[in-house]
């Protein structure tokens, strides 16, 4: 029953004027909306991606869950105690749907630029090479759908800030890691 209602409601929600002149977080329908693009790819709110968001800044990481169990399905052999003592930092920076990210570590330097919603080609720390895109399912979260080249494994990565800590889990195949980081 809860399901139907929400399809009425979405059905009757008007999609073009629910971002126009006020954020999406002030308008009652705005969880509606977001189911509707869940379920149907329905594309980010421009409000979003052209606000000051939370990710802005220098992050650095404090704490690593079950990476081993995701580097696994990743088929890497880097073991996840050895990216625990990277000291990764990650410097996040946004100009409208533009985004660069510049990762230090212990192992490498590196700087990415993409743009949400666009498909663009990366190196992950392994040397993998994947293609996918990221797009903003709100103001504090960051989703990234990817595909590995070589062997064709898609894998998320969602990134969301929550009580000022940004979140970063990786998911593929089941498994799950976890990476949390503060902002400096």
């Amino acid at each position: 029953m809860h399901l139907r209602r929400t399809q009425l409601h979405i059905k009757s929600a008007n999609l073009e004027d629910s971002c126009q002149n006020k954020p999406c977080v002030d308008k009652p329908r705005t969880l509606h909306i977001l189911l509707l693009r869940r379920a149907v790819g329905y594309k980010h709110c421009e409000k979003w991606s052209g606000s000051v968001m939370a990710f802005n800044g220098l992050w650095k990481v404090y704490k690593s869950e079950n990476l081993d169990e995701f580097l696994q399905g990743m088929g890497s052999n880097v073991p996840g105690k050895v990216l625990e003592g990277d000291n990764l930092q990650l410097e996040i920076k946004q100009d409208g749907k533009k985004f660069t990210v510049i990762e230090k570590s212990t192992f490498r330097s590196k700087e990415s630029t993409w743009i949400l919603d666009e498909e663009f080609t990366s190196t992950l720390a392994d040397g993998s090479e994947v293609k996918g895109r990221f797009f903003l399912e709100s103001p504090n979260r960051l989703v990234g759908r990817f595909k590995k080249c070589s062997d064709g494994k898609e894998f998320v990565t969602i990134r969301e800030v929550k009580e000022g800590e940004l979140q970063q889990t990786m998911q593929i195949d089941g498994a799950e890691g976890r990476r949390y980081f503060k902002k400096q």
